[in-house]
């Protein structure tokens, strides 16, 4: 049977591999406020101060939800060119903005807090023993041993991303679904973002979000 998502059909032409270094920590599902159709126009709003990060965000999920024969508009084009507009606006003057733009969903990604962990990672060590030959003269020995005697260590940082997700019903403005999960050391925007949407498919799965 072909498979339906209740909110949207975006994430269900995703086909790329979720990361392993991504993981759901927690999740919860309003299931009194599920729709009764999928949103036909999701309103998209990446919570950062880094206009490039939110305009990417933004722009990657307009693509999906555009690619799947759906519509999206996005905050930082709808409170443009000052996006403080939006910041510092009340309730009434946001939630009207977003229905008169024709909305019947909305969707938040906000990057909650960045954990920074510092480890050593030591030089390399040979543990074989050397034949007996390379003894025999200075430069053979010296040649063999330098790299490992003198490669020092050096202490890296890992970074944690905890990231979040919720999506609002506009009618009632109420919390319909919100995820929160981690991603630790990612190597770009582009290999997060895949994993990412990968992930909140699996736990749409799980959650019930998804019905065959």
């Amino acid at each position: 049977m072909k498979t339906k998502i209740l909110l949207f059909s975006v994430i269900l032409a995703v086909s790329f591999a979720c990361s392993p270094t991504q993981r759901v920590t927690s999740s919860y599902l309003n299931k009194e406020a599920l729709p009764k159709s999928p949103y036909k126009k999701i309103f998209v709003a990446a919570l950062t101060k880094d206009m490039e990060a939110k305009k990417n965000i933004e722009l990657k999920f307009a693509d999906l939800i555009g690619g799947n024969g759906g519509s999206s508009v996005l905050s930082f084009e709808l409170f443009a060119p000052n996006y403080e507009t939006f910041a510092n606006a009340g309730k009434e003057e946001i939630m009207k903005k977003i229905k008169d733009a024709g909305c019947d969903g909305i969707i938040t990604i906000a990057l909650l807090d960045v954990l920074e962990k510092q480890r050593y990672e030591p030089g390399m060590v040979y543990s074989s023993a050397l034949p007996f030959g390379f003894y025999g003269s200075f430069y053979g020995y010296y040649s063999f041993r330098y790299p490992s005697v003198y490669e020092p260590g050096y202490y890296t940082t890992d970074k944690t991303f905890l990231i979040e997700t919720n999506i609002y019903d506009v009618a009632n403005e109420s919390l319909l679904w919100t995820v929160q999960s981690k991603a630790s050391n990612p190597s770009g925007f582009d290999s997060w973002f895949k994993g990412y949407v990968k992930l909140l498919f699996k736990q749409m799965e799980e959650d019930g979000l998804v019905r065959k």
